[in-house]
């Protein structure tokens, strides 16, 4: 122990410890955040401020502090600021991906459908029309009115009143003839056929996407692929948290400075 007590107070080993806890803590919050729960139930900001002060006192503790709560109480509470910033940014992505104003959904529209005759009838003089107008569901687009989010409303996981976290409607189509027609789809004529093959258009109307209120942790963002797909139980340090264990090593470094400039003034006293 006398050996890791003298590595610990080394500086150098100081200054970078909060480094390699942070490329340690951060993928490990991650993977914990998404199989377990206790995260996962808490807001942004009470689940950035909780893990920063775990990772303040093990940090304060590994480096010989003799009040490592006093310093986890400070890192839990300077974890508030970058939170912001974190859900600000996030805010800021969400908003311009779910910006639509309308989205695609089956609306009625009058138009013809053929009336089934007997060539009997047609033959004995008597009149029938081959088409009939009538009200039928055809592929159109409504008014689509897009969440927008606060980065109070991530930072304090809440979805605000009102908000419709479902992504836009869109249509499922494909053309047809008379017998291509598959259970809740509406068929309409498709009025640029050139044969039998396509003389329908049969569309159904799918829901939106469930929107996920984004993440506004501090310590890892998830890993994407280059098609910009969320890799499952991946997890990168994020930036704000190494900006911030920056900000700590220039603290410690400014109180170190205090001590010694304090011992050395005791010192001439005493000389």
């Amino acid at each position: 122990m006398g050996f890791l007590s003298k590595l610990m107070k080394n500086p150098i080993v100081q200054m970078a410890l909060p480094m390699a806890l942070t490329a340690v803590a951060g993928p490990a919050f991650g993977a914990l955040g998404s199989k377990f729960s206790l995260f996962n139930n808490m807001s942004p900001l009470m689940a950035n401020a909780l893990k920063q002060t775990a990772l303040g006192y093990g940090t304060a503790a590994l480096s010989g502090s003799r009040r490592p709560g006093r310093a986890a109480m400070a890192a839990g509470l300077t974890s508030i600021p970058f939170s912001y910033l974190s859900a600000a940014n996030a805010a800021k992505g969400f908003n311009a991906a779910n910006a639509a104003s309308t989205q695609e959904a089956m609306v009625p529209k009058m138009g013809s459908s053929k009336i089934p005759f007997d060539q009997v009838d047609v033959d004995q003089g008597f009149f029938m029309p081959s088409t009939m107008q009538k009200q039928m569901m055809v592929p159109g687009t409504v008014p689509y009115t897009a969440p927008q989010l606060s980065p109070m409303d991530i930072m304090l996981g809440r979805v605000p009143e009102g908000a419709n976290m479902v992504g836009p409607t869109s249509i499922d189509d494909y053309f047809g003839n008379e017998a291509s027609g598959m259970p809740g789809y509406a068929r309409s004529a498709n009025p640029q056929a050139t044969g039998l093959a396509d003389e329908f258009i049969y569309a159904k109307q799918l829901p939106g996407e469930k929107l996920t209120m984004p993440s506004a942790d501090i310590f890892t963002k998830a890993v994407k692929d280059k098609a910009g797909n969320v890799i499952p139980g991946e997890f990168t340090t994020n930036f704000y948290l190494q900006l911030y264990h920056k900000q700590q090593d220039y603290m410690q470094d400014v109180t170190r400075r205090k001590k010694n400039l304090k011992q050395l003034n005791v010192e001439e006293e005493k000389n």
